[in-house]
């Protein structure tokens, strides 16, 4: 007969049913020791998150950093990209040359 020897079948086998045996435990195990079903209906809970009544303030705006900022856009952002940052009104059309004029910021700053 042509393949494996019958020992070596068996031994097959039994590491077959072990395998087997050893993801069944696993499987039981992890089963009882799941939450209960109402657990996942009940809040979420984090200790010591109770005593913020609200976010925190946001950070107070440095005016004298933001003055700066002002300056250097208008000295060199603004003739191009306008001094309300509206950009060029053409901006989603390339130029003769093929470069595209300046665009618009968004609120954050970036175009």
């Amino acid at each position: 007969m042509l393949g494996r020897p019958s020992h070596l079948r068996e031994i097959s086998v039994v590491r077959i049913l072990a395998t087997i045996g050893v993801l069944a435990l696993i499987l039981v195990a992890c089963t009882s020791a799941a939450e209960p079903e109402d657990a996942a209906s009940a809040p979420l809970s984090f200790p010591g998150l109770d005593q913020f009544d609200s976010a925190p303030p946001p950070p107070k705006s440095d005016i004298d950093k933001i003055a700066a900022g002002e300056k250097l856009y208008a000295q060199n952002r603004a003739s191009c990209h306008m001094p309300d940052l509206s950009g060029d009104p053409d901006w989603k059309i390339p130029n003769d040359d093929g470069v595209y004029p300046p665009p618009p910021h968004d609120a954050t700053g970036h175009t």
